[in-house]
């Protein structure tokens, strides 16, 4: 179902992310997911991460899953 705070959460991480991938808020760690590798997973509420990594020169963020911490843990 559509939950517009959880929409706003998502929404002020990606927004984060896209100023500075690794503030402290963020709890921003790099994992290895079985399904992309080495990855980095932020924190968005609760159990729910964004998982990203870097791709190419320069820093673009490609946004992989947005899910559970048990998704890849």
């Amino acid at each position: 179902k559509k939950n517009p705070e959880l929409e706003r959460r998502i929404d002020k991480t990606i927004l984060q992310l896209k100023h500075n991938p690794k503030h402290p808020g963020l709890r921003t760690h790099q994992i290895n997911d079985p399904d992309y590798g080495k990855i980095w997973s932020s924190w968005v509420h609760g159990d729910l991460r964004i998982f990203w990594k870097y791709e190419g020169e320069v820093i673009v963020i490609l946004l992989l899953d947005i899910g559970s911490h048990d998704k890849v843990y």
